[in-house]
């Protein structure tokens, strides 16, 4: 049931991206995120949901792990290489910035600091 709830509210809370993966994609790759699209990442944040399947799939990557977290997916947006299964929210928001050595457990405030472009950000 909480699973089904949540799924319901990340329905609701991306009305602005029109339900649509390609449309989620299109504005990671922009690197230029919606309050609601991290409100919905942080939604997705689980990882039983295994969410980094489905974004590596919708960004067209070949030999997508089914078991990759959302930090994953989001650095397969990203076309990173290697990406780590594992990898956390802040990792993925970290790699969609572009850079190359992200913290794979780093933290959703980890992530955001380095997607604004500061330096010596704490995982």
């Amino acid at each position: 049931m909480k699973y089904l709830i949540t799924a319901f509210l990340l329905c609701a809370s991306t009305a602005s991206l029109g339900n649509n993966l390609e449309a989620l994609v299109d504005e990671l790759q922009s690197r230029e995120l919606s309050l609601e699209t991290i409100a919905a990442l942080v939604q997705l944040d689980n990882p039983r949901l295994k969410v980094g399947y489905g974004l590596c799939e919708a960004a067209g990557q070949p030999l997508c792990k089914p078991d990759g977290s959302l930090g994953y997916g989001l650095c397969e947006v990203a076309d990173g290489t290697l990406c780590k299964k594992n990898g956390s929210l802040g990792y993925g928001l970290c790699m969609l910035a572009g850079s190359k050595n992200c913290r794979e457990k780093g933290s959703l405030g980890y992530g955001l600091c380095v997607m604004a472009g500061e330096k010596n950000c704490k995982p």
